[in-house]
C-alpha cells in the first residue's frame, strides 16, 4: 500500500499536502492539529465497531513520518462530538442507541459499551508502532499531544452549568491515555463556550471545571466571533481570549491554546485583536481553522499560502 509514494500522496495530501507548503514557503506553522479517527467506509480507521483498518493506519504512519520530515508536530484528535467523520453518533449507533441530538449524544459519556469501544480505539492507536519509522507512537516526538474529542459537550441533559458527567468522563479517558503514554500531552478539545465569557451558552462543559482535570495538560478554546449566534466585535473577541487566558493561568495554572479561530468578515480586524491578546498575555499558541496549501474552495474559513489576510 505504501510502496507507491505517488498513490500514498494522493490521500495524505488531505493531512500533509499543506504541511509541505508550510515549511517550504515559510508560513511559520509548527504544530498542526489533525484527525486521527474516522468511522466512514472510505478511508475509515474504524468503519464498524472494533474493525480497525490496517491500511488506513499505515497511511497515518506516513502522515506522522511526513510531518517529522518537515519539522512539524501533530496534535491528534481521537473523536468528534459532531457527525463529521462519523463522530460519537457512530459509536452510539453501534450500541443500538439513539443519536444525532445533544440529548442523545449525552448517553455516550455514561454507556459502558460506548466507553469500552472508545478505550479500545485509544489503545489501538496510541500503542501502535509506526510501520515506516519503526518508532512506537508513545515514543515519537513528532506527536505533540492527544486530543480526547473535538468540542465535547454534555448539553440539554440537566448539567449545562455543572459539567459533572463530562468531567468524570474526561478524568477517566485522559487518565487512561496517561496510563498508556506518559510522554505526550493530553487535551480536551473544548470550545470554551459559556455565559460567563459572553460567548455562546452553558453546554455542560464549563471551561474551568473541565480543564481542572489532573490528567489534562493545557486548556483550549475555539473562537468564531462573527457567527450569527456570537455577534462579537473585534474588541470583544480579544476580551474572550483574555478571559480564557486569565482563567487558565490564574485558576488552572495551565497553558492556554486558542485551538481554533477564524472570522467570516473583517479578518484583519478580528485576527489582529485575537493575536495581539495572545502575544500580550503570553498564550502558549494558536491554531487557526483551517490551513490549505492553495485556494481550493470558497469556504471563508480556508486560509492558504498567499492568503490576503
Amino acid at each position: 500500500f505504501l510502496k507507491d509514494p505517488a498513490t500514498t500522496e494522493i490521500y495524505t495530501q488531505a493531512f500533509v499536502g499543506s504541511v509541505r507548503c508550510v515549511q517550504e514557503t515559510g508560513d511559520g506553522i509548527t504544530v498542526v492539529r489533525t484527525v486521527g479517527f474516522s468511522h466512514f467506509d472510505w478511508h475509515g480507521f474504524e468503519p464498524t465497531k472494533g474493525h480497525y483498518v490496517e491500511e488506513q493506519f499505515k497511511l497515518f504512519d506516513y502522515v506522522i513520518k511526513s510531518a517529522k520530515d518537515h519539522g512539524l508536530y501533530l496534535l491528534i484528535m481521537l473523536e468528534n462530538y459532531w457527525a463529521d467523520f462519523g463522530g460519537i453518533d457512530a459509536r452510539l449507533k453501534w450500541e443500538g442507541l439513539k443519536f444525532g441530538t445533544h440529548a442523545t449524544r449525552a448517553k455516550f459519556y455514561t454507556h459502558e459499551g460506548c466507553k469500552t469501544g472508545y478505550k479500545n480505539y485509544l489503545k489501538h492507536m496510541i500503542t501502535r508502532i509506526n510501520t515506516i519509522t519503526k518508532t512506537a507512537y508513545i515514543n515519537d516526538t513528532t506527536i505533540f499531544g492527544w486530543e480526547l474529542m473535538n468540542e465535547p459537550r454534555f448539553m440539554d441533559s440537566g448539567e449545562d452549568v455543572s459539567g459533572i458527567t463530562l468531567r468524570k468522563w474526561v478524568d477517566e479517558m485522559a487518565g487512561f491515555i496517561k496510563s498508556l503514554d506518559k510522554n505526550h500531552l493530553v487535551s480536551t478539545g473544548l470550545e470554551g463556550h459559556g455565559l460567563q465569557y459572553h460567548y455562546g451558552g452553558n453546554e455542560g462543559n464549563p471551561f474551568i471545571y473541565i480543564h481542572k482535570s489532573p490528567y489534562i495538560d493545557f486548556s483550549t478554546g475555539h473562537l468564531y466571533p462573527d457567527e450569527e449566534w456570537a455577534k462579537l466585535s473585534p474588541n470583544q473577541a480579544g476580551k474572550v481570549v483574555a478571559d480564557w487566558t486569565h482563567d487558565s493561568h490564574s485558576e488552572l495554572q495551565k497553558p492556554f491554546i486558542l485551538e481554533e479561530y477564524n472570522s467570516r468578515q473583517k479578518k484583519n480586524e478580528y485576527w489582529k485583536a485575537m493575536l495581539q491578546t495572545i502575544e500580550n498575555l503570553d498564550c502558549a499558541g494558536d491554531n487557526f481553522w483551517s490551513y490549505l496549501s492553495k485556494q481550493e474552495s470558497k469556504d471563508l474559513f480556508d486560509i492558504y499560502h498567499g492568503h490576503p489576510i
